[in-house]
Order: C-alpha cells, then structure tokens, then sequence
C-alpha cells in the first residue's frame, strides 16, 4: 500500500500553534529582561552621578545640587540635565545637595526610586547606594 509522505494539515497546524505561544513566551521573557536591564543601567548612572555631584562641590568647594522630579525621564546634575536610560522614570521629587566637604545638607538619609530601584543617600558621608 501506498502511504503518502509527511505531515497532515492538522498536524502542520499543531506545530505552527505551538511555535507560536513558544515564540510569544520568549519574546515576553526578553521584553522583560530589557526593562530589567534599562532600570540597572539608570541606577548605575544615577549613583555615578549623584557620586560626581558630590566629588564636584568638594573640588570646587561650593554647594552642588542634584535633582529628580516624579514620572520625569530627565533629572538634573550641577545644573546640566541628563536622560534616564530606555523609558525608566523617577519616581519621587527630591534634591540632594552636597557641601564643599561632601557632606549631603539637603536629601540626607533620603532615597530616590529610580524605576521599579531605590537609591539611598546616607547622612554625613553621602554615600549612594542601591537598595
């Protein structure tokens, strides 16, 4: 007896539903991994940043500010605004303002959130750290 070769229709459409919530899934996994990834790269930036403001008032021994506003992408540093990476947002409005011995005067012991991350500025040494 003949017996013709390959795959039934309904078999072909077994296989191309599959694939398809197979694709939906990875393509799910890697939308999150990149917003995971935006909001680690804008608390990395951050830190780095508010660590410069405070290195800046030091080295020119005057009051430096860094500045945040709730549900912006931008945020201000010594004046200059800057872009949070991807579309991570701010998620408080607060100031922290650093003395020529880097000490934090203004925001100490406070956090900013940074997308779905918090960031802490300690009291007295000024030190920024991700929570």
């Amino acid at each position: 007896m003949f017996r013709p070769k390959g795959f039934s229709l309904v078999e072909l459409i077994i296989i191309i539903v599959v694939l398809g919530i197979i694709a939906a899934a990875v393509i799910y996994k890697v939308g999150s991994i990149k917003s995971d990834a935006s909001s680690k790269a804008a608390v990395d930036q951050v830190i780095a940043d508010i660590q410069y403001t405070q290195i800046l008032a030091m080295s020119q021994e005057a009051q430096k500010s860094i500045s945040f506003t709730a549900g912006s992408t931008t945020y201000t540093v010594a004046g200059e605004t800057k872009k949070l990476p991807g579309d991570v947002t701010a998620g408080n409005t607060i100031t922290f303002t650093f003395n020529s011995l880097g000490e934090p005067i203004a925001g100490a012991g406070a956090t900013v959130t940074i997308g779905d991350k918090q960031i802490k500025v300690w009291a007295i040494t000024g030190k920024a750290e991700a929570l």
